[in-house]
């Protein structure tokens, strides 16, 4: 764990000169992000509220970085990467993107219909495929030791068999899409499925030590859970307080699953002194960032100024990491160990051909790399244009309420761990349309074999109300 206690690390790359960009620049970006964070959520807008959190994040630690130079958790890394030229980069870079998101979040939702969202848009999951779900996620939280008896770090494997790859995302999808249509008919009450939904990410995901997932399901659960009844002061306040509960523990869990096992609630105790002394004036100037490397803000900075120090030197992925998905959803790594071949390398461990880093490659740096402004401008548009459909056109039901189930459990971890991980989310929620849509087919060819017509006579909910 860092901690700014007892001697002060200085590193190499410690500023001796002024930073180039005034902090209030900083300071505006940081109200630019939070600003729209709390528009994306007074919306409901899940995936434009976690791509925002993530900007906040890295623009604060980079206003660190510019103000007082190259981060002890980065001490491994060049210092030249820390650079002034290249946090003046970084600087127009976050501030490009979080404003074509924030443009995203205070758009209207002009496309959203007016129809209610009924079992007839939002077809349920026969009960066989819960109950495999149930099943999976009981044998998936059995596959590793929790953090309370063993270091993080647990090879996830039960009789031999590897549990915890893809199909983790779809297994959630599933649980998540079908909680979100009982919310949507009113039969079950929006916190009784946020408090299902939180007993999920503690027995498979937060015991386990791993928080990028069960961050994505409680944020994207809370938005989509209490939006049927629109917004309120209330309701506003109980998102906020719920996604701040997310960051804390999220930042809890990755600071003592290394400890916890061997030093008890020591572990958290020095978590919370250490959270609350990085933020002290003189603990940042010293150590060059503050609580948001927690949030693994440090590192995702780290990232953007990899990447720019790259693309300036002229090596450029040449938009690889736009195209690339396409292989590795169709050449899965399950098959090339059958067949004996190699995958072309994901931008993240192409990275670390480069420079040692924490893992990950965060998104906008790696539109940067791959293409320079040109690919930041068209792939942060487009993917901003995509999460805004997934946010509003979701509670119409129908394909975007089974995309958005399978694209949000994953993207507030993806964003940080490059493009890949992101178009994950979008295919995976291509294969829950394809299998939904099939399953619909044949449960509707056997109403008609039998001669007999299914009747749904749960309540059904009111239209949602439009945005104004």
């Amino acid at each position: 764990m860092l901690t700014a206690s007892s001697e002060y690390w200085r590193p190499n790359g410690r500023r001796s000169e002024p930073p180039t960009s005034p902090m209030s620049a900083w300071t505006a970006l940081l109200w630019l992000n939070g600003i729209g964070v709390l528009v994306a959520i007074v919306r409901f807008r899940s995936c434009l509220t976690m791509f925002l959190l993530n900007q906040f994040l890295v623009a604060r630690a980079l206003g660190n970085i510019e103000a007082y130079g190259q981060p002890i958790s980065q001490s491994y890394l060049p210092g030249g990467i820390f650079s002034a030229a290249n946090t003046r980069l970084a600087f127009a870079l976050i501030a490009c993107t979080s404003t074509i998101a924030v443009f995203f979040a205070v758009l209207p939702a002009w496309a959203l219909s007016k129809r209610p969202s009924t079992p007839a848009s939002l077809p349920s999951v026969p009960w066989p495929i819960l109950v495999a779900a149930g099943l999976y996620l009981a044998l998936f939280a059995m596959s590793s030791e929790t953090i309370l008896s063993s270091p993080y770090g647990g090879d996830g494997t039960l009789l031999g068999i590897h549990l915890g790859g893809g199909e983790l995302i779809l297994v959630y999808a599933v649980v998540l899409y079908e909680m979100y249509r009982r919310v949507a008919v009113a039969r079950l009450a929006p916190i009784r499925a946020l408090l299902l939904l939180l007993a999920m990410c503690v027995a498979t995901e937060y015991l386990k030590g791993r928080t990028g997932i069960a961050s994505g399901l409680m944020i994207g659960g809370t938005l989509l859970f209490l939006r049927p009844r629109g917004p309120s002061v209330r309701r506003v306040l109980l998102i906020v307080s719920v996604i701040g509960a997310i960051g804390v523990a999220g930042a809890a869990t990755r600071a003592i699953r290394s400890q916890f096992s061997s030093i008890g609630s020591d572990a958290i105790t020095s978590f919370s002194s250490s959270l609350g002394a990085s933020e002290r004036d003189e603990s940042i100037a010293q150590t060059g960032q503050g609580a948001e490397a927690y949030g693994n803000g440090t590192q995702y900075a780290a990232h953007v100024l990899e990447c720019i120090q790259l693309w300036e030197s002229g090596t450029s992925r040449e938009w690889r990491s736009i195209y690339l998905p396409l292989e590795y959803t169709f050449e899965p790594n399950i098959l090339s160990g059958i067949f004996s071949f190699e995958r072309s390398k994901e931008a993240a461990w192409e990275l670390a051909d480069y420079y040692i880093h924490g893992g990950g490659v965060y998104v906008v740096g790696e539109f940067y790399w791959n293409g320079g402004w040109a690919c930041v401008l068209v792939m942060t548009t487009a993917l901003c244009a995509f999460m805004f459909l997934c946010d509003t056109r979701c509670h119409n039901g129908g394909f975007w309420a089974l995309m958005v189930c399978a694209f949000s459990p994953g993207l507030y971890m993806g964003i940080g761990y490059g493009f890949a991980q992101v178009s994950r989310g979008m295919f995976n929620g291509i294969w829950f349309v394809v299998g939904m849509a099939l399953l619909s087919r044949w449960r509707r060819a056997r109403r008609v074999g039998a001669g007999t017509v299914e009747q749904d006579t749960g309540p059904r909910h009111a239209a949602v109300p439009v945005e104004g």
